[in-house]
């Protein structure tokens, strides 16, 4: 992960205020507290799992079931 962020492959958000991630087809909106909406390939949450379900504003039977 280091060398990823390293090389600039990888941006990480610490202590983000987000208020919701939504899937598209082809990218991943993440909504933030303050109303900008950022885009993104990929989005790895670390979190809490209920947390995590509370932020996807689309999560299916899967995720409602594991998280």
């Amino acid at each position: 992960m280091e060398r990823l962020k390293e090389d600039g492959a990888v941006e990480t958000m610490l202590n983000a205020e987000i208020r919701a991630i939504v899937r598209r087809p082809e990218r991943v909106l993440v909504e933030m507290a303050d109303g900008v909406t950022r885009l993104f390939d990929h989005v790895v949450m670390a979190t809490h799992a209920d947390q995590s379900l509370g932020l996807l504003a689309d999560p299916d039977g899967a995720e409602r079931t594991l998280l």
